[in-house]
């Protein structure tokens, strides 16, 4: 699963928090000079990036991030304590040089120059942080709440790798999967067996997710694994004989 521009705006999780490049928006830099700067560490980011977080916020990160919790995505009722972020932006390779694009128009714009066609990339994905959502009565659609997380993360711009981020939407629709039910991929089956909520104190720096860990029995070989979110999956009831 990979988001692209169509998804500016879009509510977003990341495998690990704390897999990241942190951008300090006070200090005087232009975005595409930073990441000419750290880009080629971006291969290492699950070995060196939790010491950045920590040199970037001057805090071990059990309290940078002792404000956000997972909540429990199947029950509307905890969305408000549920932490979800934000994607604000992309940062594009075209023609050997980077460019920090914060809407669909600025893309186009890029994308629409001679010689272009074809020769913009998207190399990260920006997402800021907030505490909670809600889900919005007139369009149905989740919108964040105003708390930002971690001394306000309008002061920092975080970038993941974007094959690393998944929809809110997508996330909830998985931990809404219940024991008994028939989870479809697009090559197998699966059911069902068991669903656990585990402590997760570490979850920025092990699994960021999900809260729940989904056991499945795989209907091809019958063998019992554990279910990830990272790819699409349909949900139906068992058949009955």
């Amino acid at each position: 699963m990979k988001l692209g521009i169509e998804h500016f705006g879009t509510l977003v999780r990341p495998r690990v928090i704390t897999h990241t490049f942190v951008f300090e928006t006070a200090i005087p830099i232009e975005i595409e000079d930073w990441w000419q700067k750290v880009h080629y560490l971006y291969k290492y980011r699950s070995i060196f990036q939790a010491e950045q977080v920590t040199e970037t916020f001057d805090k071990p990160l059990e309290e940078i991030f002792s404000e956000m919790s997972f909540g429990d995505l199947s029950t509307t009722s905890n969305y408000s304590s549920s932490y979800v972020g934000k994607i604000v932006g992309f940062i594009v390779l075209c023609r050997n040089q980077y460019f920090f694009i914060d809407s669909k128009e600025k893309f186009k714009s890029l994308e629409n120059k001679p010689d272009n066609k074809n020769n913009v990339h998207i190399i990260s994905a920006a997402v800021r942080f907030y505490k909670g959502f809600s889900a919005d009565p007139e369009t149905n659609q989740n919108i964040v709440l105003e708390q930002d997380i971690c001394d306000n993360s309008k002061e920092h711009i975080w970038f993941y790798c974007r094959q690393h981020l998944l929809p809110l939407e997508h996330l909830i629709h998985f931990e809404s999967i219940k024991v008994g039910e028939l989870v479809s991929t697009k090559n197998r089956s699966y059911l069902a067996l068991e669903i656990s909520q585990p402590n997760k104190p570490s979850f920025y720096k092990t699994g960021s997710w999900s809260s729940k860990v989904i056991k499945v029995l795989c209907c091809n070989n019958s063998l019992v694994v554990k279910f990830f979110p990272n790819k699409k999956f349909s949900v139906s009831r068992f058949p009955s004989e």
